[in-house]
């Protein structure tokens, strides 16, 4: 495999946020102190169709410049594909993300710069539900919310209510 100098060097800092954003959430996971807010969405879908929706992210005073947090679902009930949102494309943030061995979706915004992320959109969901799906509401979580400031110091971000997405019969 020939990779090219640009993209070795884009994948080393890739790690090394990924790394950062890990020892940081270390570091604030036992902290009550914070501020900035992400609210995962609730959504009603007809059986077999797609719609679109989002997780809200709200500063709320705090200074966040990248995000990482765990989307939980029935992947079985929900296909989800994930873009930026504008609040954090809007401040040249890039998107990542990543599924986990227990099927977790990993989502990381962050950028090479130290621009903190607006109140909007952290992250647009087109989420497509099974015509499979029992009628009735269907979890979407977040979980091991984990932030950083521009000064590379970590920061605890609440999650805020619960998302569910609500299939209905067609």
């Amino acid at each position: 495999m020939n990779l090219s100098i640009e993209s070795m060097l884009h994948r080393m800092c890739f790690r090394a946020l990924v790394s950062w954003l890990a020892l940081a959430g270390a570091a604030v996971s036992g902290s009550n102190l914070y501020a900035a807010a992400l609210s995962p969405p609730t959504a009603v879908i007809v059986k077999g169709e797609t719609a679109w929706t989002r997780i809200e992210y709200r500063s709320q005073g705090s200074a966040v410049s990248g995000l990482q947090f765990d989307l939980q679902y029935d992947r079985r009930m929900l296909y989800i594909e994930v873009s930026i949102g504008s609040g954090a494309a809007a401040v040249g943030k890039a998107l990542t993300t990543t599924v986990l061995p227990n099927g977790d979706l990993r989502i990381l915004i962050g950028g090479f710069n130290q621009t903190v992320i607006g109140d909007g959109g952290a992250v647009d969901l087109n989420i497509k539900m099974a015509v499979f799906a029992s009628t009735g509401p269907h979890p979407l979580g977040i979980t091991n919310v984990v932030g950083v400031r521009p000064d590379g110091t970590g920061i605890s971000v609440r999650r805020v209510g619960q998302g569910r997405i609500t299939a209905i019969p067609q």
